[in-house]
């Protein structure tokens, strides 16, 4: 026969399985929605690092590209004071003073470097 006890007791093991059950349920929800959570916070955290690190790479190839146009503009202002200089020198070396017209010689330098 069954009694009224072992019935109240497997309805109490049911109830108390189910509740089990379901928070075993809930729990590996909120792991799976936590994971998801975390997998965009950190994909976020990602492209805010990556975004930071382009503007950062675009204003170094600027200032490069900067520097680029000013190095050549050194190197086209070098070339004409080397073709100024070169000049100079070799008409300087044709017209050597002699040893006692040192002092007009350096003015001669002086005014072609002017010029």
């Amino acid at each position: 026969m069954i009694q009224k006890g072992d019935i109240m007791d497997k309805d109490i093991i049911k109830f108390a399985l189910g509740v089990a059950g379901l928070t075993l349920a809930a729990f590996i929800v909120w792991l799976l929605l936590r994971e998801i959570r975390l997998w965009y916070w950190k994909t976020n955290n990602l492209i805010k690092m990556l975004k930071h690190i382009s503007r950062r790479i675009y204003t170094v190839e600027k200032k490069i590209d900067e520097l680029t146009q000013e190095i050549s503009s050194i190197n086209r202002n070098a070339m004409k004071l080397s073709e100024l200089f070169n000049d100079s020198l070799i008409t300087i070396a044709q017209n050597r003073p002699s040893s006692t017209d040192n002092e007009e010689s350096e003015e001669v330098i002086a005014r072609k470097i002017k010029d």
